[in-house]
């Protein structure tokens, strides 16, 4: 067995793979991040949110439906690392 993507989290969780983009999500929950791996798990990226995050759910049209501590968000995760969020 060998490590998917060689990282450390806090209480990593939820991890989805999504068929259209090739690519695996997942979140830290206390460490507020969303993450992203392609297939080969070489190029991970994250976004960090202000505050904690239990789960990402791609959607078919390209934002994101993330739950946060204070409720469930659409968001739109931009390639410069940054999350546009509304509740």
């Amino acid at each position: 067995i060998t490590p998917f993507v060689t990282a450390t989290h806090t209480l990593g969780e939820g991890p989805l793979w999504d068929a259209d983009r090739h690519c695996l999500w997942w979140v830290d929950i206390e460490e507020q991040y969303v993450y992203r791996a392609d297939a080969d798990g070489q190029a991970v990226q994250r976004w960090r949110l202000p505050e904690r995050v239990g789960f990402v759910l791609p959607q078919p049209e390209g934002s994101f439906r993330l739950g946060l501590k204070s409720g469930l968000h659409r968001a739109q995760l931009h390639d410069n690392g940054t999350a546009e969020l509304e509740r």
